[in-house]
C-alpha cells in the first residue's frame, strides 16, 4: 500500500508538470491542441484517482475513456498490397492499429499525399527558420505518424523515466519513446535537438572536435537508455504506460547536413556510442521518400 501511495504521489507530481506544458501548448495552438486545460486536467486527475483505487496489478496506463480515431492511413506496401492503419489518440498517447481488411467505396479517394506534402513543407519551414526544441516537439506530437513508420505501434511523448537516482525528484523526460509492433524488436528512445546545434567545430590547430552541447545531448540519451537497465525503472514505466522497455535503441536527430569530410568521424562516433544519429536534412529527405514518392 505504501508503494502505491508513493506511485500515486509521483503520478500527481508528473500531472502538474504535464499540466504546465499543456497550458503552454494550448496558449500557443488554441483548441487544436485538445480540450480546454481545465477539462484536460480534471479528466487526467480523475483517471489517476480511479487507477490507484483499482487492483495493484492494473496498469496505470489503462484508460476509462474510449480513444479518439485521429486518422486512417492507406499505403501500398513493397509487395504491392494495400495496407491500412488506424491512428488513435488516448490521453495524448498515440497508437497505431493495423487494419486487415479495408473496403473503400468506388470513387472514394483519400488525399493522404496532399496532407503529407503540406505537413512536410511545414517541417521544412520550421527547420529553415531555426526551429527550437519546443517547436519540434510540438510538431511531432501533431504528426506522430512521421515517427511511427511501419515499425512502431505507439508513440509516447515526453515519456517519464525514473531511475533510482531520480526517486523522489523530478523525473527525466525523453522527447519520445516508441514501442514496436514486433515483440522481437526493440523500443526506441528518440531525442530531437535543434537544427542550429553545432556538432563539430575546429580548434585553433585545425582539428575537429565535438561541440560540448552535442556531447551533452548524447550523454542525456545514453543516461535514458541505461536507466532501463534497472528493474525499478522498467517497473515504473510499465505501471505508468503499460509498456515494458528492454535495451531500447537510441536515436538522436540534430543539426544540419554535415560536410562530407566529417562523415568518417561522425560514423565512428555512432558506432562507438551505439547511437543512431541523423541530421535534419537527411531526416526530412527520408520522410519525403517514405510519404511522397
Amino acid at each position: 500500500m505504501e508503494e502505491r501511495e508513493k506511485l500515486k504521489a509521483e503520478a500527481l507530481q508528473e500531472l502538474e508538470a504535464d499540466y504546465d506544458r499543456y497550458i503552454a501548448r494550448w496558449e500557443e495552438r488554441g483548441p487544436r491542441a485538445g480540450p480546454h486545460p481545465s477539462d484536460w486536467y480534471q479528466r487526467r486527475l480523475q483517471d489517476i484517482e480511479e487507477k490507484f483505487q483499482s487492483k495493484p496489478t492494473e496498469s496505470i496506463a489503462s484508460s476509462t475513456e474510449q480513444p479518439v480515431i485521429i486518422e486512417l492511413s492507406v499505403a501500398s506496401g513493397p509487395n504491392g498490397k494495400i495496407s491500412a492503419t488506424l491512428l488513435l489518440s488516448d490521453d495524448n498517447v498515440w497508437t497505431t492499429y493495423p487494419v486487415d481488411k479495408l473496403e473503400i467505396p468506388c470513387g472514394l479517394y483519400l488525399p493522404i499525399s496532399a496532407k503529407y506534402a503540406k505537413a512536410l513543407k511545414e517541417l521544412e519551414g520550421l527547420l529553415n527558420s531555426g526551429a527550437s526544441e519546443k517547436d519540434l516537439q510540438c510538431y511531432f506530437e501533431e504528426y506522430p505518424e512521421f515517427l511511427m513508420g511501419h515499425e512502431y505501434r505507439r508513440v509516447i511523448p515526453q515519456a517519464s523515466i525514473v531511475p533510482l537516482s531520480r526517486a523522489g525528484k523530478t523525473p527525466w523526460r525523453a522527447d519520445f519513446v516508441l514501442t514496436p509492433f514486433d515483440q522481437n524488436e526493440f523500443a526506441k528512445i528518440l531525442e530531437l535537438k535543434p537544427p542550429s546545434l553545432t556538432i563539430l567545430k575546429k580548434d585553433t590547430h585545425g582539428h575537429s572536435t565535438f561541440h560540448s552541447q552535442f556531447h551533452a545531448a548524447v550523454q542525456q540519451l545514453i543516461d535514458y537508455g541505461m536507466a532501463f537497465e534497472e528493474a525499478s525503472t522498467r517497473e515504473r514505466f510499465v505501471q505508468r504506460y503499460g509498456e515494458e522497455i528492454l535495451a531500447p535503441r537510441l536515436e538522436l536527430v540534430v543539426g544540419r547536413k554535415w560536410p562530407s569530410d566529417q562523415n568518417q568521424q561522425i560514423f565512428r562516433f555512432q558506432k562507438d556510442g551505439r547511437i543512431e544519429m541523423h541530421n535534419w536534412d537527411s531526416y526530412l529527405a527520408n520522410l519525403k521518400r517514405r510519404y511522397l514518392d
